[in-house]
């Protein structure tokens, strides 16, 4: 069983910037290149010595949410991704799919969702940014 919790701040931002431009930074909107960035990123982190806790992107009770979604049991040895592209085989639509369940998954828990588009500026930080 685990303990839910929202994401730390990193991770919630490294989400966002994924979501809403993928092709930025993984070259195509692509679940197979999330599960990429998501494994290198994992990887990258443990070995910075930073606990396994912090590493996920994708805590690792959405796993056991997407399973039981989509299994209709807790227990499978498939994660979110694999899971996301059995649903929806076209690579795009699945990358969108995972955020979406996601989202529910986190709103599920009382947490923000990703957000999908930017979030529009203040225009107290363009009046500043404007100014010589």
């Amino acid at each position: 069983m685990h303990t839910i919790k929202d994401l730390p701040e990193i991770q919630r931002r490294t989400l966002t910037a994924l979501r809403q431009r993928p092709g930025m930074y993984l070259g195509t909107k692509s679940l197979a290149k999330l599960e990429g960035f998501h494994s290198g990123w994992y990887c990258a982190i443990r070995s910075a010595g930073i606990p396994e806790t912090a590493a996920w992107l994708f805590p690792p009770a959405f796993n056991d949410f997407a399973a039981i979604r989509y299994t209709g049991k807790a227990c499978t040895p498939k994660n979110c991704f694999r899971l996301a592209s059995e649903q929806e085989p076209d690579d795009a639509k699945a990358f969108d799919l995972l955020f979406a369940l996601f989202d529910e998954y986190l709103t599920a828990h009382g947490f923000a969702p990703i957000p999908l588009h930017p979030l529009p500026d203040r225009p107290e930080a363009n009046e500043h940014e404007h100014r010589i």
